[in-house]
């Protein structure tokens, strides 16, 4: 059963009340990839993300293939898209964004392959050139993403040596502005294989990252909800938050590999195919898996089970254990004009939580988002569950300061 109001923030017993808890509330995004918007259009964009979905920042990723061409010189239609989306999303009132470089271009892995000092030189200009966007739009990144999921091949081609020299060459750019911390994210849970040894080779190789993300889809990709045979009933499967539970237990521990480095739950979310939960046929009403009400109460589940984990744990004195929790994904977009294809174009827009809405507007067309229940009751979830206000809060939302200590999990749950 689906539980479908929260108990507001202020109806809270004041012992159940989350006073320390910050957990950045960011999403992955793409509307930098979208040509022909305007700038007012896309601080709009933002400001909505912001108000409406109650997010606190976004994940921007910058295509390195779409950044450079084919003869390594800077493509400047991109670099002016990400430009105005940086001082869109400052404009917007969010706070400093994550940056996530991502998808060479083909060229570049066969060159990563055949002349990896080549391909060192290419990404220290890939690298060069974020930073003087960031400098001409005046905002630099919490975090810099190098690559994702870096222990499967579906998202990352490159061999770890490779991408931790790429995280290495990214951090000597990024040297003079400390605030900015050098990332990369892990696909855990079952589907990822030894993801907790690679975690610990990662850690051990790369000295210079400063934060490691991990992406886990409770109900989806990691046990599926609702599917004949395989699957666990939705309740059990959206509350699978195990890896969550091991990682937890590797940061407060003294000797824990991820004791000192920030953590972030890099990417979660819950797929929606289709709008309605039923459709007739006939005279017989079928049942249709991962729709919008099932997203809604997924993104419920996962949230409030988090919840459930933490807070006898802050009680105890661990705080800030998760530094960020990125949501995936923000606007439905054409696959094709944000260079995504198969089979990653046939996953985007289930993820969604802004739906498209294509208007006539004038001479032109623009997005318009119908926004999912999921949407709708996210502000609720990170009002109350995420970062809840708090009177001392900065007015940047930036990542207040780790509180490290507490009490040692047991990861083995």
């Amino acid at each position: 059963m689906c539980v479908e109001t929260a108990l507001p923030a202020e109806n809270q017993h004041v012992e159940e009340r989350r006073p320390l808890r910050a957990i950045l509330p960011y999403i992955s995004d793409y509307l930098q990839h979208i040509p022909g918007l305007t700038y007012v259009e896309r601080v709009g964009y933002y400001r909505m993300l912001k108000e409406d979905l109650g997010i606190h920042t976004v994940r921007v990723e910058f295509k390195m293939g779409h950044l450079m061409n084919s003869d390594d010189s800077v493509n400047h239609e991109t670099r002016q898209r990400y430009l105005d989306s940086l001082r869109a999303i400052n404009e917007a009132g969010l706070s400093n964004p994550i940056i996530y470089l991502h998808r060479p271009s083909k060229k570049m892995e066969k060159q990563a392959k055949k002349d990896p000092g080549q391909f060192y030189q290419l990404f220290r200009k890939i690298a060069q050139e974020t930073k003087a966007i960031c400098q001409e739009a005046g905002v630099f990144p919490q975090y810099l993403q190098v690559m994702s999921e870096i222990n499967t091949r579906f998202q990352t081609q490159f061999s770890l040596p490779l991408v931790v020299q790429m995280i290495d060459i990214a951090d000597s750019v990024f040297s003079d502005h400390p605030q900015t911390k050098l990332m990369t994210t892990i696909l855990c849970g079952e589907i990822a294989g030894d993801w907790r040894a690679y975690t610990a080779q990662l850690v051990q190789e790369a000295r210079a990252l400063k934060a490691v993300g991990f992406d886990h889809y409770p109900g989806s990709y990691n046990n599926p909800a609702g599917i004949p045979l395989v699957g666990k009933p939705p309740h059990e499967a959206f509350a699978d938050i195990t890896p969550f539970k091991w990682i937890a237990s590797e940061k407060t521990k003294r000797d824990g590999i991820l004791y000192g480095k920030d953590i972030l739950i890099a990417e979660t979310g819950v797929p929606a195919l289709f709008k309605d939960s039923v459709i007739k046929l006939g005279e017989n009403i079928v049942p249709l898996p991962f729709n919008e009400r099932e997203q809604r109460y997924g993104y419920d589940i996962i949230v409030r089970e988090l919840d459930r984990f933490l807070l006898p744990l802050e009680k105890q004195g661990s705080v800030n254990i998760f530094q960020g929790i990125g949501f995936f994904s923000a606007a439905e977009l054409d696959p094709k004009a944000i260079g995504s294809t198969a089979p990653w174009a046939l996953d985007a827009t289930p993820w969604t939580l802004l739906r498209q809405q294509m208007q006539k507007l004038g001479k032109g067309n623009t997005y318009r988002w119908r926004k999912t229940p999921a949407a709708k009751r996210l502000k609720t979830l990170i009002e109350t569950l995420i970062y809840p206000p708090k009177k001392s809060d900065s007015d940047d939302g930036n990542i207040p300061p780790e509180s490290e200590g507490g009490q040692e999990i047991d990861g083995n749950g």
